[in-house]
């Protein structure tokens, strides 16, 4: 008998996890149209989780394959780095967030992508934002093609983190690890993964839908305005060295020092979609 393809999907779970969001998450996966491929869940327990996230552990018991737990609270970036050592020989690697949703065609239509473009590395798509209610907040579009997302790059992040489809063969012939970015980490992957030499695409379909909690916009700190400054200033000089690039890591500085219900507004209207600048060929 012929061995059955496998994917792998990363995710993680700490106490602040809310456990319905995580429940409606396990469920997306299991749901998933995707056939001829065995799928395995790798979980990382960041710390010590409350009795009920343990109990929804306990449900899903058998969707994981494997659990890796930390007694102390070390981060997502080093979570997420401990399921990547972990991981086997899997053919894809999906990244998904603890309160999001997978649409039931997202992981079928990924592969398929990967599979018809083995020159591309890695592939997120265009998302659904939603509130804790499950009510549509925003539709989000993405560059598709390469050299747009680089082009964009320099102003924002153009490829929404728990959207990843990775092409196995490439994390284990280029390793990439996530730096602890203090709630940027993500921005610091994608640039690692363009100056690697990663190819990288956004699907124009949505196949995610993405919450936003309560707390999205209080959690950006000061602290983590100035890192994310830091990220992008060294991962443009990196790419493009002293450029004109270079100013667009100084507008955002200065948007974040603004009042965050003014960030709420600029966040939640037609402008960011804008500045992603999807390029629609």
């Amino acid at each position: 008998m012929m061995k059955q393809d496998t994917i792998a999907v990363i995710t993680t779970i700490y106490r602040g996890d809310n456990v319905a969001f995580a429940r409606e998450a396990f469920n997306s996966i299991i749901n998933q149209t995707l056939k001829g491929f065995e799928v395995r869940v790798y979980l990382h327990v960041d710390g010590e989780i409350t009795p009920e996230q343990n109990l929804l552990l306990d449900d899903f018991r058998k969707l994981f394959y494997k659990i890796i737990v930390s007694r102390e609270n070390i981060g997502l970036a080093l979570g997420l780095n401990r399921l990547l050592e972990s991981l086997a020989d899997e053919r894809y690697i999906f990244r998904m967030d603890i309160d999001d949703i997978s649409l039931p065609h997202r992981f079928e239509t990924q592969i398929n992508f990967l599979e018809k473009n083995p020159h591309i590395d890695l592939c997120g798509c265009c998302s659904t934002e939603i509130d804790e209610a499950g009510r549509v907040l925003f539709q989000r579009d993405y560059p598709e093609f390469h050299h747009d997302i680089v082009a964009r790059l320099p102003r924002c992040n153009p490829i929404l983190h728990p959207t990843y489809c990775i092409r196995g063969s490439t994390m284990r012939s280029q390793p990439l690890r996530y730096r602890p970015l203090n709630l940027n980490e993500d921005l610091g992957f994608v640039f690692d993964a363009v100056a690697t030499g990663w190819r990288v695409h956004n699907l124009p379909e949505r196949l995610f839908c993405w919450r936003l909690g309560p707390r999205f916009f209080a959690r950006r700190s000061l602290r983590r305005s100035w890192i994310e400054f830091c990220v992008y200033t060294t991962g443009c000089w990196r790419l493009w060295g002293l450029n004109y690039r270079l100013i667009w890591p100084v507008v955002r500085l200065a948007t974040r020092l603004a009042p965050k219900s003014f960030m709420a507004r600029i966040y939640q209207s037609s402008l960011r979609n804008k500045i992603l600048g999807r390029v629609k060929n």
